[in-house]
């Protein structure tokens, strides 16, 4: 009988990140489905690990497994439980990106393909996506 997977819980940032870490942050992702394809393409990518939202996720169920291929197996997967204070301690040793799309923001946003500084010797990196239907939450967005 196979145990149930549980993320680990993580309240403060990684530690001793490196360069060219990439961890993706999931802002309560809800079907887990898409959590699995999700954690499928960071497998593929080389995403360092998984960070989601402990409340309002999608658990780490079967069917979760089956839509990730196996990858939700192998990769590292943590979880927690405020992420808008996760996001604001992580700020000094990690570079965050948010992918968010507001067409009446004149905030910093940049495309993606004008970041500069990729590769395995950028900064270490958050890259943080929303939810489905709502994307990123204001907190988060902060």
């Amino acid at each position: 009988c196979a145990s149930r997977l549980e993320p680990k819980k993580l309240d403060g940032p990684p530690n001793n990140p490196l360069p060219g870490d990439v961890w993706l942050i999931l802002d309560q992702i809800q079907d887990p489905q898409n959590l699995g394809a999700i954690i499928r393409s960071a497998r593929f990518l080389q995403a360092t690990g998984v960070i989601i939202s402990a409340k309002n996720s999608a658990p780490l169920s079967p069917a979760c497994s089956k839509a990730s291929a196996g990858a939700m197996e192998e990769m590292l997967i943590h979880a927690t439980s405020n992420l808008p204070r996760f996001l604001r301690s992580a700020s000094s040793n990690f570079r965050i990106i948010a992918a968010h799309y507001d067409s009446s923001s004149k905030s910093n946003s940049i495309p993606f393909h004008q970041l500069t500084d990729t590769g395995p010797n950028a900064p270490p990196t958050l890259l943080v996506l929303g939810s489905e239907g709502s994307g990123l939450r204001k907190l988060v967005k902060e």
